[in-house]
């Protein structure tokens, strides 16, 4: 019954890919991910008697692992192409997410169909590594910077109709998703942000907003919570 908010799902990836040096690090942590583990939508994608049936089937299920995300398939032009996008999220700050979200879809695919796929990618984001490096990683040809604001994976529409290889029973899927909640203990947001402040001073990045994004609240929102304990982020 606990959620995370995305700004801080999108500020562990950029520290990681940061800490790291890797950029593009989102594309081995989402190859590396497995849907049986993301409970309801994981089955979800795995559970269709064909690839577009699994995809459509996700779509439906996506809410209950993550809100504000809009997916869809289309066919056009005997070319399948499958959307995703993050609602209110700036592309630049999504991007580690981004990148790992299409790494994660495009492995699926390859997997359900069992066969390798020849796929076209497009990110809403600029690239901030070498473009041969994303090419060869996800095996497909790589566009950045995408003026719809979507993460967009193409292929074959012939595949849509491809039998799932890698069927799974699947997981049922709950009708109606809760809505994400915030933590609501003043006391815990204070002890959590005392931690943030002990891991972002020495990265030169301590500031009231950088604090907020991680904890996922507005920074006058986090004013007002500290606030109300007798705080403030100076103290």
């Amino acid at each position: 019954g606990r959620y995370v908010a995305r700004a801080q799902v999108c500020a562990l990836l950029e520290d990681v890919a940061r800490l790291t040096g890797e950029p593009a690090i989102g594309i081995e942590l989402g190859q590396a991910a497995d849907p049986r583990r993301l409970g309801a939508a994981g089955g979800a994608l795995l559970s269709g008697a064909t690839l577009g049936d699994c995809l459509e089937t996700h779509a439906r299920a996506m809410p209950r692992l993550q809100a504000g995300v809009t997916l869809r398939v289309e066919r056009s032009g005997g070319r399948a192409r499958w959307r995703h996008r993050l609602a209110d999220s700036d592309p630049e700050r999504t991007r580690v997410l981004s990148e790992g979200i299409v790494a994660f879809m495009l492995a699926a695919i390859r997997s359900i169909v069992a066969e390798p796929v020849e796929a076209e990618v497009a990110f809403p984001h600029r690239r901030r590594a070498a473009a041969a490096g994303y090419a060869d990683a996800l095996r497909a040809a790589v566009r950045f910077a995408a003026p719809d604001g979507e993460c967009v994976v193409g292929f074959d529409a012939g595949l849509l109709d491809a039998p799932n290889r890698d069927r799974s029973a699947g997981m049922p899927v709950a009708a109606s998703p809760a809505p994400p909640r915030l933590p609501d203990d003043d006391a815990a947001l204070a002890r959590a942000l005392g931690r943030l402040i002990a891991g972002l001073a020495p990265t030169g990045e301590l500031s009231l907003v950088a604090a907020a994004e991680r904890l996922g609240l507005p920074p006058r929102s986090l004013q007002r919570r500290l606030a109300a304990s007798g705080l403030s982020f100076g103290d």
